[in-house]
C-alpha cells in the first residue's frame, strides 16, 4: 500500500513538473542566435627539428627523421553586414597539438536580413608545407526572433547551416 501511494505521489510530481515547464516567462525574444560550433581534425603537420651539431654521431637521427608533428593553427574569422565581429586563432588542444580543432562560439543576433562571411583558414607555418585553400562561408540569411541559426562543418569539411523554427506565436 506504502508503495503505491508512493509511485501515485511521484507520478503527480513528474506531471506538474512537466505542465510548470511548458509555462513561458512571458516575454517574446528581442533577438536571435548565431552558432558557430564544429569539431575537426584538422591538417597533421610536420617540422623538421634542427638537431645540435654537437650531439656525438650515435646520438643524431638521419637526416629528415627528426621532426615535430602537430594539427596546424587555424586562423576563424567572422564579418557581419561588413563589420569584423571575430578574430581568432584556433590551436588545436593537448601539449603537443595534436588533438582536434575544438571551435564553439555564440552570436546575439538582430532580426532580419544580415550578410554573413565566416573563413576558418589554416595559418602557414615555418618548416611546414603551405595549407590547404578553404572556402569561406559567405550567405545572406533571415534572422527572425527567438531563432537560433547554427553553423557547422559537415564530414567532409563543407560548410552547412542548420535552424530552429521560429518560436510559435499564441
Amino acid at each position: 500500500m506504502l508503495a503505491i501511494r508512493r509511485a501515485l505521489m511521484a507520478i503527480g510530481l513528474l506531471l506538474v513538473m512537466v505542465n510548470l515547464g511548458q509555462l513561458s516567462s512571458g516575454r517574446a525574444a528581442e533577438h536571435s542566435m548565431l552558432r558557430l560550433s564544429w569539431r575537426t581534425n584538422g591538417e597533421q603537420i610536420k617540422v623538421a627539428i634542427k638537431q645540435d651539431a654537437q650531439l656525438p654521431a650515435h646520438m643524431r637521427l638521419p637526416e629528415g627523421e627528426s621532426y615535430e608533428s602537430s594539427v596546424r593553427p587555424y586562423r576563424l574569422q567572422m564579418q557581419l553586414d561588413g563589420t569584423e565581429v571575430l578574430d581568432r586563432r584556433i590551436l588545436s588542444a593537448g601539449f603537443r597539438h595534436d588533438r582536434p580543432l575544438s571551435v564553439f562560439e555564440e552570436f546575439s543576433v538582430r532580426p532580419g536580413e544580415h550578410q554573413l562571411v565566416v573563413a576558418f583558414t589554416p595559418e602557414t607555418v615555418e618548416g611546414a608545407p603551405p595549407p590547404r585553400e578553404t572556402t569561406p562561408y559567405q550567405q545572406k540569411l533571415e534572422f527572425t526572433a527567438g531563432q537560433v541559426k547554427l553553423l557547422t562543418l559537415d564530414v567532409d569539411g563543407a560548410w552547412l547551416i542548420k535552424e530552429t523554427a521560429p518560436p510559435a506565436t499564441y
